[in-house]
């Protein structure tokens, strides 16, 4: 209630918690089988309350299926094993679909309006030191025969499973509640020592956890895309990092995208000053990747050896860098004036005041509203400040012109 309190006065609108307590995954709510605990519904319930009492809307993350559920798997074929059954075998994902669509039957349908989104597979990724990418022969997935020993066809393979994988629980629980958003989070390859995807390659990295591409992620059914990114230190570069992910400046994805964690390892940044500094850095630089909206990890808790700087530590050091109250958006606005906007990649005219904006419809229509011919208009377009997104906070007021 105080954290709660603490943030609404701050001016967040959004708080992310993770379920992934020892209480539900590993002890599994000590049930015999599938279903969600009364104790546990109800201790949910009471946090979404509470939140949605202070004007906050929650982030559901989770990683692990409960042990209870787990005697729903069913035998794995020999050729898929460990982390990696759940991704390439439909009975496994069917299982994950079941423990959202159980948690979601154990909100009140009125206090679902509460949920932000659904995170239904927290940092998800594949096993690099798990069949089937540690075989050196052939793999067919849906028809299609993958060959274990090139690079370029295990990542292949990868991204032909992750859409399948994402729908089914997706559909699951879209029939469950269709207004409920959906997403499935997933971390960088720099954040696990991979330079990019670099095809599921076990002998580079720091773990055997290959974050699930994200362009295949935004090819699925998820309402948009979310990323981790933590700085990792002296030579950390933000750009370098995004660009590991395929993120690019000049293209916009198809998919809203989310930054839900960020945060500064304390051991990497001891000076709470140089954490700060590198913070808004790295804040900043997200600007250019269209990122629309962030959340801290984490707020207030000292867990495994108060590993992050947490917002409330050293009196409120991140918290006041940070806050709403204090700094009402991340990204500076488009100014008053013209604006080139990359869409896909394409040049589309923008006019702001500042405030809104509104766009042309076409090249055409801009030629006929201003009076230029083609090389007239491009001598003059070429004057105008470029920027790739337009602040998500700014009004749109429809197509320049229009009657």
């Amino acid at each position: 209630e105080t954290a709660l309190r603490q943030m609404e006065l701050s001016g967040y609108n959004v708080v992310r918690i993770t379920l992934d307590s020892r209480y539900l995954i590993w002890d599994g709510q000590n049930l015999r089988g599938p279903g969600i605990a009364t104790d546990f519904a109800h201790i949910l319930t009471n946090f979404l309350q509470r939140a949605q009492y202070h004007g906050l809307r929650v982030v559901l993350a989770l990683r692990f299926v409960p042990n209870n559920y787990r005697g729903l798997w069913p035998p794995s074929p020999w050729n898929i094993t460990g982390d990696n059954r759940e991704i390439f075998n439909s009975a496994y994902a069917r299982v994950r679909a079941r423990v959202w669509t159980d948690l979601l039957a154990a909100i009140p349908p009125w206090l679902r309006g509460s949920i932000f989104s659904l995170d239904i597979y927290d940092e998800a990724y594949a096993s690099s030191t798990d069949a089937p990418f540690v075989g050196v022969g052939w793999f067919v997935f849906n028809g299609a025969p993958y060959r274990m020993f090139i690079p370029a066809e295990r990542q292949a393979l990868l991204d032909a499973a992750t859409v399948p994988w994402a729908n089914l629980i997706i559909a699951a629980i879209k029939q469950a509640d269709p207004d409920m958003l959906v997403s499935v989070s997933i971390g960088s390859p720099v954040q696990v020592g991979h330079p990019g995807y670099d095809g599921v390659d076990s002998s580079v990295g720091n773990n055997n956890e290959y974050p699930l591409r994200l362009t295949a992620l935004a090819r699925s059914n998820v309402d948009f895309v979310d990323m981790h990114f933590y700085p990792l230190g002296v030579g950390y570069d933000s750009a370098g990092d995004f660009d590991s992910v395929e993120l690019n400046p000049a293209v916009v994805l198809d998919k809203p995208l989310i930054m839900s964690e960020f945060g500064m390892v304390r051991a990497l940044y001891p000076d709470p000053v140089e954490a700060r500094a590198s913070l808004l850095v790295h804040l900043a630089t997200s600007c250019r990747y269209g990122f629309a909206g962030w959340i801290l990890w984490d707020w207030d808790t000292t867990e495994r050896g108060d590993l992050w700087w947490a917002a409330m530590q050293d009196d409120q050091a991140l918290n006041n860098e940070l806050a709403p109250v204090l700094r009402p958006r991340i990204c500076a606005p488009i100014p008053a004036g013209d604006a080139i906007v990359s869409i896909n990649g394409a040049g589309m005219i923008v006019a702001s005041d500042g405030r809104s904006w509104c766009a042309f419809d076409s090249w055409q229509h801009f030629l006929d509203i201003t009076g230029l011919d083609g090389p007239h208009a491009a001598a003059y377009t070429a004057t105008l400040q470029h920027y790739t997104r337009v602040p998500p906070e700014m009004r749109y007021n429809g197509i320049c012109g229009a009657k």
